[in-house]
């Protein structure tokens, strides 16, 4: 069997040189060393890694996190999927089907993989920590802060409430672009928030996912791409609140993990608590069951096969 390297890149100006040099080592190994080799890249510069499979015949495993039609580079996809020495990786249906168009043989759906180890910080100590009320109704955002993501559906929604009864906010994570969540808290002069502007490492996500109630994942209209917070709420079995349509319903739905709300629509957000805080505690109870299989669907253990599936065919 090949042996797989792992080259792992993120976004920055230096993706090209980084997915060059990447491709070097491995072709060293391979050309000099006889060592042969499937490499897998998650989110790498589309045209050196292309390049590298049609001239060089490298074998690669790739991670595409974006839609077929909005990549640049289609002629030189359509010949490396032809050759049979790139297979892509996929995290969502949706995105998978504008690759199956391309080369169908080539495109597998694989979810993110996550930890099955949570956290022990028992929730009011947590909020103890972030000066949260004890018995507050308490929503997460969680994750980087993008243009993508809409937050002032949410807080319109939430000052739609009583100010007794009204849900807590809890931001965490740094603005990348888009609005700064802690701007719009100012400017809505809303109370009931509490946001923390900085990366936050896996060591300290429980503090926050354990702090919360609910957690929420609010985009814009005609959003369709993943999110890893999603299986964040799995790996914290917290049960999800998620704008729709597209994948983030999707999972919601197909798992019965939560429930959604109309993307852009403060009133839908607003109904869509209440319903939360209205459940029985069966109902409830079932969110908690059904995150507790998906948790182990998205096991590493699970995943970890079908990526083995894959090389195992080269």
């Amino acid at each position: 069997m090949p042996v797989p390297s792992l080259a792992v890149l993120n976004t920055s100006a230096a993706k090209i040189f980084s997915t060059t040099w990447c491709l070097a080592e491995v072709l060293f190994r391979q050309l000099i060393l006889r060592r042969a080799e499937v490499c897998h890249f998650i989110d790498a510069s589309h045209a050196p890694l292309l390049i590298a499979v049609l001239l060089f015949k490298l074998r690669v495993t790739y991670l595409v996190l974006g839609e077929a039609k909005k990549d640049k580079y289609l002629s030189l996809w359509r010949l490396a999927l032809r050759s049979g020495r790139i297979k892509l990786i996929v995290e969502t249906a949706e995105v998978k089907k504008s690759w199956d168009e391309i080369n169908r043989d080539s495109v597998f759906e694989i979810p993110v993989a996550v930890s099955s180890i949570g956290s022990d910080c028992i929730q009011e100590h947590c909020r103890q920590e972030l000066g949260i009320p004890l018995d507050a109704y308490v929503l997460l955002f969680f994750g980087t802060h993008r243009e993508s993501k809409d937050y002032v559906t949410p807080l319109q929604g939430v000052l739609r409430f009583a100010s007794s009864e009204r849900p807590w906010l809890l931001f965490a994570g740094p603005v990348i672009s888009g609005d700064d969540p802690g701007l719009l808290v100012r400017n809505s002069a809303l109370k009931e928030a509490v946001v923390i502007n900085r990366f936050i490492p896996d060591e300290e996500a429980g503090l926050f996912f354990n702090a919360a109630n609910l957690v929420v994942l609010s985009y814009g209209r005609n959003y369709w791409k993943g999110s890893a917070v999603l299986l964040q709420a799995v790996q914290y079995q917290k049960p999800l609140l998620v704008s729709g349509e597209g994948h983030l319903e999707n999972f919601v739905r197909n798992w019965n993990v939560g429930l959604a709300f109309e993307s852009c629509n403060a009133s839908s957000f607003e109904e869509a608590i209440r319903s939360f805080k209205s459940l029985p505690p069966n109902e409830l109870s079932i969110f908690k069951q059904n995150l507790a299989f998906a948790r182990e669907r998205f096991s590493w253990s699970t995943i970890i096969d079908e990526y083995m599936r894959i090389w195992e065919g080269y």
